[in-house]
């Protein structure tokens, strides 16, 4: 009879933890600046209502709170709930659920007059608590093979030292058990994860624990994680020895529904318990118009679009979709056991095209609030819609500065008219370096614009001429042509010509005719070759060297060709009777160092000492050489002779 009743009360202490189902709040509250409450509902102060919309996947809810419900508006999904604006509380019921009290500041809710805030509330079906919101708790315990518990349940043996449990929020007294060891009993406060040393200590009666049993746990799906008494026992399936009496089984698993149940193990018996686990979860499929876009998920990036099938937790849920160059598409929805939601997102576009010439020329820069984008004609298909700050620039050119829109999808096309800002100047300097404010410009001709103002001209050509400088003031659309050419360095030399005959000469200058003597040539710095020429004479040249502001003379002495030729005969009769002098003094000088270097000889023969014939052997060579060498000089100046005698003889 005992044993009858207890299995009655079992089942139905099953049946009341699988009908209290729980409800709970999805996220935080969200001021709805867009609803607004109609001024002549007022609550009983008089004052206009306040509203919360409860947007939820439940049905039949009805609501109390401490200072009176004025009214409720109910729709499909969605409940409007007139409220003092004094309100602080908001009680909440369904069948099948626990209440559920929602304190609205712990949501962020703040109530005004005429304001209206959303709130989302969804279920937990199957489970009396929320298994959403289990906390781990970990006990470190100083030895092996003991027995935990809290409340009433009955304990469970752990055979290595950590004992993990996972529990809602709240406070718990555990008790831990080993034979032969003094129980320790532990209050603990569950907020946050917590890790928890237990030291036990030998003493103590000696406990007498039932005999175990043994579980064997299978779900479908396969892999739950399995909480006995609260306690982590690993993942399905599962079979292990557990200590006899009555447990709490809790199987879970991400995604799906957790269940929870008792059983009870008899002592040395084998317990096979089978569950399948109710899918809490749609799925999701999402694409967009625009290749590439990315997918978020209640604010956490996913991936790229397109998604097939993924899987969602039954809840509220916001998707957005973003793409560059498009506006953000966003969606809130509920997905619901089972449901399939498909989303294809049509982008609108947050960008239009741009376009940017310039006349009367192209080339000028084109920046955007301060960045150079390019040079017109410029074109940007896409640039993001907004407002800009555009300005226009080219050398020699007024800036342009002004404010544009660009707008979703609109076409942007601007021609800018450029203000000359600049004047043309022509310079002629032939031969001649041209710089422009100290800066080389051209060589020759310069044609070119210049900014307005004051400029510094200056042509230079070689070390021969001063070099030119000029300052023009230019003037916006001025059109100026100036000659310039270096200042010469020059010198000059007065030629003449002698005898009489020939005072008129012919000059040459480095081969170029100048005129007759006599004759002023003004010249360039610098050496010059001149060349007397006339008729019957012999030409006549000599090198001068010119300096600036200087004046020289050269005449120049002409000879016919009798008169050169006797010249030239006087000259070489000079050469013969020189070159014949010279060979007597060499004849004679070799014959001395011939004698003296026989004698030398005869004396080294005759030496009674090495150092003797050492002395007399040197000098003997050294006259021998001497002589040689005289020789050899006194034949060359006697062909000398020869040759000016045969050369005389001839002219």
């Amino acid at each position: 009879m005992k044993k009858h009743l207890l299995i009655l009360l079992l089942a139905l202490t099953s049946f009341s933890l699988q009908a209290q189902n729980e409800m709970r709040v999805v996220g935080k509250g969200e001021f709805l600046p867009s609803e607004l409450i109609d001024k002549t509902v007022r609550d009983a102060n008089g004052e206009t209502c306040a509203g919360l919309m409860i947007s939820t996947d439940l049905v039949g809810l009805t609501y109390t709170s401490y200072n009176n419900i004025v009214k409720v508006n109910k729709n499909p999904g969605k409940d409007l709930i007139f409220l003092s604006p004094e309100e602080r509380v908001v009680e909440v019921y369904c069948s099948g659920f626990s209440s559920l009290k929602i304190m609205l500041n712990d949501f962020g809710i703040n109530l005004k007059s005429g304001q209206v805030w959303q709130l989302k509330i969804t279920g937990n079906s199957n489970y009396s608590r929320s298994d959403d919101n289990l906390i781990e708790l970990q006990f470190l315990c100083s030895e092996e093979n003991v027995y935990s518990s809290y409340k009433s349940l009955t304990p469970t043996l752990s055979l290595s030292k950590t004992i993990s449990y996972k529990l809602p929020k709240g406070t718990y007294t555990f008790k831990f058990q080993k034979n032969g060891f003094a129980d320790v009993t532990k209050a603990v406060d569950l907020q946050t994860q917590q890790q928890l040393a237990i030291q036990l200590e030998k003493g103590g009666v000696t406990k007498k624990f039932a005999l175990p049993g043994i579980i064997h746990i299978t779900s479908e799906p396969s892999n739950a994680e399995i909480l006995i008494n609260g306690q982590k026992m690993g993942n399905t399936p599962k079979q292990a020895e557990l200590s006899s009496g009555t447990h709490q089984l809790e199987i879970r698993k991400p995604l799906y529904y957790s269940d929870l149940s008792s059983f009870v193990l008899d002592e040395g018996k084998t317990v096979s318990l089978q569950r399948t686990l109710k899918p809490k979860f749609g799925m999701l499929s999402a694409a967009s118009t625009v290749q590439g876009s990315k997918l978020f998920l209640d604010d956490k990036y996913i991936d790229t679009l397109p998604v097939n099938n993924l899987q969602l937790e039954s809840s509220f849920h916001k998707v957005k979709i973003e793409a560059p160059f498009y506006h953000p598409y966003s969606e809130e929805f509920q997905i619901k056991d089972g449901d399939t939601k498909v989303i294809t997102a049509v982008m609108k576009p947050a960008f239009g095209s741009f376009e940017i010439t310039s006349s009367p020329e192209t080339g000028a820069e084109v920046f955007l609030d301060g960045r150079r984008v390019g040079v017109t004609p410029y074109t940007q298909a896409q640039l993001a819609s907004g407002k800009y700050l555009l300005r226009v620039t080219k050398n020699l050119f007024s800036d342009t500065e002004e404010y544009i829109e660009i707008q979703d999808g609109q076409s942007f096309t601007k021609n800018i008219l450029l203000n000359k800002n600049f004047a043309e100047l022509e310079i002629s300097a032939p031969e001649s370096r041209i710089s422009i404010d100290g800066n080389y410009a051209a060589t020759n001709e310069y044609v070119s614009r210049l900014a307005p103002g004051q400029h510094v001209i200056k042509v230079e050509r070689s070390e021969k001429y001063h070099p030119k400088e000029e300052t023009v003031f230019l003037s916006v659309g001025d059109k100026k042509k100036i000659v310039l050419e270096p200042e010469p360095k020059l010198g000059s030399v007065s030629v003449f010509a002698e005898p009489n005959d020939a005072s008129d000469a012919a000059i040459y200058v480095e081969g170029e005719l100048k005129g007759s003597a006599p004759l002023v040539l003004p010249l360039l710095i610098g050496q010059y070759k001149l060349t007397a020429r006339k008729s019957n004479y012999l030409d006549v040249s000599e090198t001068v060297t010119v300096e600036e502001n200087t004046k020289k003379s050269v005449t120049f002495s002409m000879l016919t060709y009798e008169g050169s030729r006797l010249q030239l005969a006087n000259t070489w009769g000079t050469v013969k009777w020189i070159s014949a002098g010279a060979t007597l003094l060499c004849g004679g000088t070799a014959a001395y160092f011939h004698f003296s270097s026989q004698s030398n000889y005869d004396k080294y023969k005759a030496a009674t000492t090495t150092a003797d014939a050492l002395a007399y052997k040197k000098k003997t060579e050294d006259h021998k050489r001497f002589a040689n060498m005289f020789i050899y000089t006194a034949t060359a100046t006697a062909s000398a002779a020869l040759i000016s005698w045969i050369i005389q003889t001839a002219l």
